[in-house]
Order: C-alpha cells, then sequence, then structure tokens
C-alpha cells in the first residue's frame, strides 16, 4: 500500500486528522509574515464589522519595531447559537488560526453554555489555545450598571475552562487577564488599536514571534496526527491479533477433522487388509 493510500485510511477512519493534515501543509507554505486571526462568536455578536473595522490596517508593527511588521489574515467565521450545535464550521476555519479572538456582547452576561462548549472544543484541538486567544467583551455600554458583575462572571467562565478552578475572581482585577491568563478587552470608545497592540503582545509572547507561533501550532498538529496514527496502528495490531486467534482456531479444527479423516481411513484400510 502507497504512502498516500495509507494517509487516505487514516483519513476516512479519523475524517478530522485530515483537516490537521492540510492545516500543517498549509503552514509549511503560508508566507512568514501572514497571520490569520479568526474571529469567532455567537451569531449576531458583531464578528464581520469586527472584521472590516480590522481590515483597515494592512499590518500589525510595534512602536520600537519589535516584533516586525506582520501582515494579519482576518477571518470571519460562522456564528453559533447558544446551544452549540452549529459551532463545527467555526472550528473548522480556526484550525489554521495563528490567533483566536472570541467576541461576546455583554448583554449576555457571562459566557453562555454555546459559547463554553465552543471553547472547549477549541481547547481540544488547540493545546496551547489560553496562550492564543483573545475575548472581546461588545455592546459594554449597554450594561454600564453591571459591567464589574459581568466582568467578574466572564473571567470565572475562563479561568473554570482553563484551570480548573472555581474559586471566585474579585472584580478588582479588572482589566488584568485574571487568573485565566486570557486577554478581556472592551471594544467600544475607540479600543480597536488597543486590540490590535494585545495581538502584537500574543504573538511576542512566543519566543521567534510569529514563527515560534507557528512552530508551536505545528508541533500541536504533529503531536495530534502522531497520536491518531498510533491510535490507528493499535487498531490493526488488534485487529490482526482477533484475525490470527480466528485462524489459529480455524487451523486447529482443520488439524482434527484431518486427523479423524486419517484415522477413518487407516481403519477401513486394515478393514480390507483382514479379510
Amino acid at each position: 500500500m502507497s504512502t498516500q493510500d495509507c494517509l487516505q485510511q487514516l483519513f476516512d477512519e479519523t475524517p478530522e486528522s485530515s483537516l490537521y493534515y492540510k492545516q500543517l501543509q498549509a503552514f509549511s507554505t503560508r508566507p512568514a509574515a501572514d497571520c490569520h486571526i479568526v474571529i469567532c462568536g455567537l451569531a449576531n455578536v458583531g464578528k464581520s464589522d469586527l472584521v472590516k473595522v480590522l481590515s483597515l490596517s494592512r499590518t500589525l508593527s510595534a512602536t520600537d519595531g519589535s516584533p516586525a511588521a506582520i501582515v494579519p489574515r482576518y477571518v470571519d467565521t460562522p456564528g453559533f447559537d447558544l446551544s452549540g450545535q452549529q459551532s463545527a464550521q467555526a472550528w473548522e476555519k480556526a484550525i489554521g488560526a495563528d490567533i483566536i479572538v472570541l467576541i461576546h456582547d455583554m448583554r449576555q452576561g457571562a459566557l453562555a453554555a454555546g459559547e463554553m462548549a465552543f471553547l472547549q472544543s477549541l481547547k481540544a484541538r488547540f493545546p496551547d489555545l489560553r496562550q492564543r486567544m483573545i475575548v472581546v467583551l461588545a455592546q459594554a455600554d449597554k450594561v454600564p450598571c453591571q459591567m464589574l458583575e459581568r466582568l467578574s462572571a466572564i473571567h470565572r467562565n475562563l479561568a473554570m475552562l482553563f484551570l480548573s478552578c472555581s474559586g471566585g475572581i474579585p472584580d478588582e482585577s479588572y482589566p488584568a487577564p485574571a487568573k485565566s491568563g486570557v486577554p478581556v478587552l472592551l471594544l467600544e470608545h475607540g479600543r480597536i488599536q488597543a486590540l490590535r497592540q494585545q495581538l502584537l503582545l500574543l504573538i511576542g509572547s512566543y519566543e521567534g514571534g510569529l514563527p515560534g507561533m507557528r512552530t508551536a501550532s505545528s508541533k500541536a498538529l504533529l503531536d495530534t496526527l502522531d497520536a491518531w496514527v498510533t491510535g490507528a496502528i493499535k487498531i490493526r495490531k488488534k485487529s490482526i491479533a482477533i484475525k490470527e486467534a480466528e485462524l489459529s482456531q480455524t487451523f486447529s479444527l482443520w488439524q482434527r477433522d484431518l486427523q479423524r479423516l486419517g484415522d477413518t481411513l487407516r481403519f477401513r484400510i486394515n478393514e480390507l487388509r483382514q479379510r
């Protein structure tokens, strides 16, 4: 069986592995300066508008000249519903992300069940999701009296997701990322520039900047593919062992039947000789 046939067989058995493999290929051919920033969120939270505003700036560059200028590619994703049933298309697009931005409507209060389910699915696919994610809060001006309460609830959601910590997070922790380590930014009042700076900070947090982030992504993809290959090998070994056991049993039956046939023939031959 050719290498391509073996890969196709693996992809047929684990469809997700095909997406990861294609993304690994994309990483190797993507221009070094291109940074794919995927915007995710529930339906009608303003993802498309955010993509349009961010796209007005063609590059991301720090004032001190480090990291080097980066060409951002902002990717809009289909909105998913509160139940999380429509999140598959969103996370499929997110597989190729260098950075993931989750936009959340502050009028909803804490992160909804659908948002948490989506983040959990991403976390399973991105071991370093916490390091490459930003939560952006929209419509905060609509809930001025409940701002700190809702911020605290969102921080608790993130801490529970990334640190398995259910303890309360004090309101005064804002605007710090709190215990989860995930940056949380308000979107209104012209804070788009603050978001761009936070994107740069995330990239700079990886040793080697964007290339280092890309290397980390590739390593995570390779580790996942390696796990799938190991699993496929185990399945095949088990299948072979079962077949060997079945063949061994069949062979034993054949041996028994042949022995009986031989004994019967010898008995008949002896009978004929004695006549």
